[in-house]
């Protein structure tokens, strides 16, 4: 499964990536640029989108480049 986690720099979201990676998904993750990537840093195989939950354009493109089956929406 392709998954997409808004707010992957988080407590949750970060959990949530490792453990879908764990289980074998693809897991991409939407990130803004002035987040700290220390929640993030340990997860292998996690890839990372640059943008803004608020900017339309920035949401498409997460869309288009990780074409999900399912999104959890944490920001």
């Amino acid at each position: 499964m392709r998954i997409l986690i808004t707010g992957v720099t988080g407590l949750i979201g970060s959990h949530m990536a490792d453990f879908a990676i764990a289980k074998g998904h693809k897991v991409w993750g939407l990130r803004r640029f002035r987040s700290d990537n220390k929640n993030i840093e340990g997860i292998g195989k996690l890839k990372i989108i640059n943008g803004e939950i608020t900017d339309p354009t920035s949401v498409e493109k997460a869309v288009a480049i990780s074409k999900p089956d399912i999104i959890f929406h944490l920001a």
